[in-house]
């Protein structure tokens, strides 16, 4: 390039610019000075860097020499970098960080003798464009030396792994070919300065005619920073770890330039994809693997251009295969052989341009670097399947058709909790999942000889402090019991190592630190240190609070070291901390320690003595509700219709029996499991509605989040009402769709920000509930396709309460407002009125089609057949009854509210089954709730953080009450709160 066009800007600094032909000569130009020293081929040069021009022309020159160069970050300690002296030797070390340092006796040059000066380094005139020393294949051979990087070792000294020449090279045509042009694209030097990925960020820009862009220390320090940066310098290729993703659009209009975003360092997420793809919907997003001892020869994957293609991935985006040449494998761990696809081995990367071995230590060569396997007789090896050597990474995958390797953990270092394997990525995932989460980080550690989960979450608020007993019964709906993390920390920001890997050690020590008591209550502490508690209840059973029956066995063993002793007192992990110590001591319980109001607490459907929330409900139906021996009036339930006891009772259900079908699902609807009940209440659903054609979920969650990123994606607008359910939000998120919220049910506001949004690209899609499930009111559906049909907005509404509540037959919001064809997509649950369970959508089959392709359609094991049979008996009922059905719901719903209201309290907007008993405080919430089951009503608190805007006691009615009975009922519950009012005052 310096002959071809030597005037091609070549490096930028915030304050220099060098062209390719002043980079030539300059590095010419140092290349003498270091032969003049007899640094030349075979030699090590050892480069104490600063991030800019010289670290690069030092670089060049040492190659036009021959010499193999070792880039040590100068902020690690002198220890470590006396250590990394000792075992390079170097012939030569350069300082470009003016720092002094443990190599006395050995030559140095600093940044004065690197750069040239008036005619050149003191050499006149210095080399012109493209002159060089001697020929390359004098200077050096492929298979020589040119990298040596030092990595983290056992014993506690770097280890050092030599890479190749030919491997600086090798792959950046076919590179170019897949993934460019490249050719004049601006490339960031954004990875870390010691770390082996900043080979890459030098080498492919100068190989393929760009220019490397540099980011002054200090924007890389400040990674909020840095998306401004990559905005304003218009870099169109970077190499970052994913960990920096999710602070690249703390502010600004995402990465409009970015052409080729290098995935390195650490896993790249699902939600890590998703966030990028947001910022950059045009650039191509590679998950590279590889590791130190691989060099260049990496695997990839491309990340799709869809959102919904990327929602279908694994947790963790898999590692794909290798690039040019190189073979990413799957082995097994007894023999080596290749796995079969899905049969879990060792990771392998076979390829000719790996590294050449560990320097000073041949045994840990021979061990992790491989020859290939012997050609076959025939002659038929090619590509990089026989001959070539292979190294053994020590990572554990398996082969994927359509993905290909997929990382599954480590080796040499297992993550098992309770005996159960635990993918950190998962936690880590559910995690994300979290609207208000930013960064998630999950790592074990012992605490009393138990390997233990603590997760470190960073909000999108700074303001916001997580709740642990909230949160961790937020991942509860999601992960497994042991996979829930023990300790929940909450944290600014997540520390990084000086080569910008999560920093593991600095998590550790914090996560020590906190929460390890003060001798004075052994059982307290034992709970604050297994929980991450500050303050743990004394009154919450053990089990509730995280200490599973492996926590319990530790501490009882501390409390009662006589093992026969410890069968007398019978302890048991769901007693409290107050009935422990009563029962080791005989004293009595501690009086409940208060939680601060400051953080958000975990609520519960029962929060009082009156019945204990670890005990099972022994009975249910549609009016009363039963938990262990204690019977309350039912006002919570969701089979308004009462259809559910209906169609589940055993005659009903001899019809399933007859037709030989199981009860259970064998996979997804698209493999085994959409059966002829399946299909006939889909037939059964577009008869409700009025619709072409329907879909099927296992839950009315998953409908959600698999729907609406279906429909709406990157680059794309929704607006939704402020009250809609958490499926929704979390749906929206998923999406990576730019989210509107409206003011509940205020169709001017929304109205307003449809209106911003004339011109923009991309589909608008609108988004509510019909009967919103915890205020009770009704969507101003008119006024809301008025709008849409106005400004081209696709109308989706969640009918999962308004299925079977509004509506002269219960067929929903259309029918209750007598409009046709207002609504082009519904989602609903089968679980309410219906009085199944699952999920459902519904609208036209365009819309429908496009949505069976989406991950939660396509991954999830599908509905069981036994709730598709008592769905489709409930939905044949409603459409045969349903004016009957409703209009006794209906009047029992005014009669509940009529009630309530006569009495003096407040029921909202409420104009359905759903009746909210409103509270001006969540302190109201609690001691009305409180009140409510010692009177044995049995209700459904509602404060933060399940709304933001609602403080309220969730009731509903349903067709199977009683008339007279809900009269005496709302004048015992209306009474009852009164007394409870005047006690607080």
């Amino acid at each position: 390039m310096a002959n071809e066009d030597p005037a091609r800007t070549a490096l930028r600094t915030s304050d220099e610019k060098l062209t390719y032909g002043e980079l030539s000569r300059e590095a010419a130009a140092l290349a003498i000075k270091l032969a003049q020293r007899g640094v030349g081929r075979g030699s090590r040069i050892l480069i104490l860097p600063s991030r800019g021009i010289s670290l690069v022309t030092t670089m060049l020159a040492a190659f036009r020499v021959g010499s193999a160069v070792s880039v040590v970050d100068p902020r690690h300690p002198d220890e470590y970098i006396a250590a990394c002296v000792g075992v390079l030797e170097p012939e030569l070390i350069v300082d470009l960080s003016d720092r002094s340092g443990p190599w006395a006796g050995r030559p140095v040059l600093r940044e004065d003798d690197v750069r040239r000066t008036g005619s050149g380094c003191g050499h006149a005139p210095g080399p012109t464009a493209g002159q060089d020393l001697q020929p390359a294949e004098k200077a050096f051979q492929p298979d020589d030396c040119a990298i040596i990087t030092f990595t983290s070792g056992t014993t506690g000294i770097p280890k050092a792994v030599a890479g190749r020449y030919s491997s600086l090279s090798y792959f950046y045509d076919w590179m170019d070919a897949r993934f460019g042009p490249l050719h004049g694209a601006r490339f960031g030097m954004c990875s870390s300065i010691g770390h082996d990925p900043i080979q890459r960020d030098i080498m492919t820009p100068l190989y393929l005619g760009g220019s490397i862009v540099v980011p002054q220390d200090d924007i890389l320090d400040q990674p909020t920073e840095l998306g401004q940066w990559l905005r304003d310098e218009h870099i169109e290729a970077v190499c970052l770890n994913p960990v920096l993703i999710t602070s690249l659009d703390h502010e600004g209009p995402g990465l409009p330039d970015l052409r080729l975003f290098l995935s390195v360092g650490a896993a790249l997420t699902r939600g890590h994809a998703l966030r990028l793809r947001r910022l950059a919907p045009d650039a191509r997003i590679l998950n590279l693997y590889g590791s130190t001892e691989t060099h260049r020869a990496v695997g990839y994957f491309e990340v799709p251009r869809q959102p919904e293609e990327i929602a279908a991935l694994p947790a963790t985006i898999p590692l794909g295969e290798g690039m040019k040449d190189a073979r990413l494998e799957v082995v097994s761990l007894r023999d080596t052989s290749p796995c079969v696809p899905f049969e879990i081995g060792e990771i392998a990367m076979r390829s000719s341009q790996i590294g050449l071995g560990y320097l000073n230590s041949p045994e840990l060569t021979s061990e992790r670097f491989r020859p290939g396997p012997p050609a076959p007789p025939d002659g038929s090896s090619s590509g990089a399947s026989f001959t070539t050597p292979t190294y053994m990474t020590g990572d554990l995958g398996y082969y994927a058709p359509g993905m290909g390797v997929i990382s599954v953990g480590r080796s040499d270092d297992q993550v098992k909790i309770n005996g159960y394997r635990v993918e950190l990525a998962e936690v880590n995932a559910a995690c994300h999942a979290h609207p208000q989460v930013s960064e998630a980080v999950t790592i074990v550690r012992d605490i009393d000889g138990v390997p233990s989960l603590t997760t470190f979450l960073v909000p999108s608020d700074e303001t916001l402090q997580f709740s642990v007993q909230g949160f961790r019964a937020f991942l509860a709906r999601t992960l497994p019991h042991y996979a829930v993390p023990q300790h929940i920390i909450t944290r600014d920001s997540v520390p990084l190592t000086i080569n910008r890997k999560v920093d593991i050690d600095t998590l550790k020590r914090e996560a020590e630190a906190r929460h390890a008591g003060d001798g004075t209550d052994v059982i307290t502490d034992f709970v604050r240190r297994h929980t991450g508690m500050d303050r743990p209840p004394q009154d919450t059973p053990l089990g509730s609070l995280g200490i599973d029956s492996l926590r319990f066995s530790s501490l009882v063993s501390g409390l009662i070291p006589d093992a026969a002793a410890r069968g007398r007192y019978r302890l048991r992990n769901s007693m409290t901390i107050g009935e422990i110590r009563q029962a080791l001591t005989g004293e009595p319980p501690q009086a409940p320690v208060s939680v601060p109001l400051s953080v958000p607490r975990q609520r519960s459907a029962v929060t009082t003595g009156a019945v204990r929330h670890n005990e099972p409900v022994t009975r249910v139906s549609s009016t009363e509700i039963t938990f262990g021996t204690r019977t309350l009036a039912h006002a919570c339930s969701n089979d308004y219709l009462g259809l559910g006891t209906r169609t589940g009772d055993p005659e009903a259900l001899e019809e399933l029996f007859a037709s030989g079908l199981p009860l259970h699902s064998h996979g997804s609807p698209a493999v085994n499991s959409h059966t002829a009940w399946h299909e006939q209440l889909a037939g059964l659903l577009c008869e409700l509605y009025g619709t072409e054609s329907s879909l099927l979920f296992s839950s009315a969650y998953l409908a959600n989040t698999a729907v609406i990123p279906g429909v709406a994606g990157p680059g794309d607008h929704v607006l939704v009402d402020e009250s809609s359910h958490a499926s929704i939000s979390d749906g929206c998120l998923l999406s990576g769709a730019t989210i509107h919220v409206f003011r509940h049910n205020d169709v001017g506001h929304l109205a307003s920000l449809v209106g911003n949004l004339e011109g923009s690209a991309g589909r608008k899609v609108i988004i509510t509930e019909g009967v919103f499930s915890v205020e009770g009111d009704v969507a101003d559906l008119p006024a809301l396709s008025e709008v849409a049909r106005a400004h081209d907005c696709l109308l989706m509404v969640d009918e999962a309460s308004s299925l079977g509540q509004i509506g002269r037959s219960g067929h929903g919001v259309e029918e209750h407002f007598g409009l046709r064809s207002a609504v082009d997509l519904r989602v609903g649950s089968l679980a309410k009125a219906l009085g199944s369970s699952g999920g459902y959508a519904t609208g036209s089959r365009e819309l429908v089609d496009a949505i069976r392709s989406v991950g939660g359609a396509v991954f999830s094991t599908g509905l069981s057949p036994v709730h598709a049979f008592m769905a489709h008996r409930s939905a044949r009922e409603l459409l045969d009854n349903g004016e009957a059905l409703v209009s006794r719901l209906r009047s029992n719903a005014e009669t509940w509210r009529s009630g309530l209201n006569d009495a003096g309290l407040s029921t909202g907007g409420s104009q359905a089954a759903i009746v909210p008993i409103m509270c001006g405080s969540a302190e109201e919430v609690d001691r009305r709730h409180s009140a409510m089951l010692d009177a044995g009503v049995y209700a459904i608190p509602i404060a933060y953080p399940w709304s933001r805007t609602v403080n309220a006691i969730r009731t509903s009615v349903t067709a199977d009450h009683d008339s007279d009975d809900l009269m005496r009922l709302a004048a015992h519950v209306a009474d009852v709160l009164l007394r409870a009012h005047e006690d607080s005052s």
